[in-house]
């Protein structure tokens, strides 16, 4: 009887460290998929996003089409205060009455405010899409970019990064370079800014994709200040100055 009850006990044992074994495996495996599951979701999230951002590229020239077509609309903006313009108020009651209100790309900005700026400005720059014959115009926010790089930086995230770099370096060009005199000012330091904050999130795994930027912006701002006129400072002084950009762009990149 006693041999009886120990073989029971043992075998009973052997099973409660069987169940246990197995409840064990089966949690490694719920781990294991839980931490798959994250990225994967994550990546779904940075691709819509990416997704979007391409699209609205395209929905402003779109939008700037079908106001055009409403000559009241756009007389009643432009008359817009500055201060009640950047309310967003103006815009959203204006393009609810419009009777271009229904069109997609209208319907798509007024539900999407937050990632376009639509206002008056009367000299233009880069990515700002206009009415004809009017300072109206529409260009996205870096909203977008915002959202995607709090998921992580990854190679959609840089495409829209390298996009907002390129509009600042064509501020640049246009309205900072060396030796110009104008209505519009850009400040190199506005880039150095915006390239300083892009070595803090990408140099490490971007470093490449940031030094090959950093190479073709040289090449343009080389070629600008070798193109300039000579009205304000001459051609050797801009390029010296030039140079002295091009070194603080590398800088850290080496």
């Amino acid at each position: 009887m006693r041999i009886t009850a120990n073989s029971n006990n043992l075998i009973t044992l052997l099973l409660l460290l069987l169940m246990f074994a197995i409840s064990c495996s089966d949690n490694r495996k719920e781990s294991r998929s839980i931490g798959n599951e994250l990225p994967k979701t994550n990546e779904s999230k940075i691709n819509t996003i990416y997704k979007n951002f391409l699209h609205e590229k395209n929905v402003c020239q779109h939008f700037i089409k079908a106001i055009e077509k409403d000559r009241e609309f756009i007389k009643e903006f432009e008359k817009t205060e500055y201060s009640n313009r950047k309310s967003g108020r103006p815009i959203i009651s204006l393009l609810s009455k419009s009777k271009v209100s229904n069109n997609e790309s209208v319907q798509y900005v007024l539900n999407h405010l937050q990632y376009f700026s639509i206002d008056l400005d009367y000299h233009g720059g880069p990515g700002m899409i206009y009415v004809k014959d009017s300072p109206i115009y529409c260009i996205q926010t870096d909203k977008r970019l915002k959202e995607i790089e709090a998921l992580g930086i990854s190679e959609q995230s840089w495409k829209v990064r390298e996009h907002y770099l390129n509009l600042s370096l064509g501020s640049l060009l246009e309205f900072g370079m060396p030796g110009y005199e104008g209505p519009v000012s850009y400040d190199f330091k506005t880039l150095k800014s915006e390239i300083g904050e892009t070595k803090m999130r990408y140099s490490k795994q971007f470093k490449e994709h940031l030094k090959s930027w950093v190479q073709k912006a040289s090449i343009q701002l080389r070629n600008k200040a070798n193109a300039a006129n000579e009205e304000f400072m001459s051609k050797e002084q801009q390029l010296r100055e030039i140079e002295k950009w091009i070194v603080e762009l590398n800088n850290g990149l080496e």
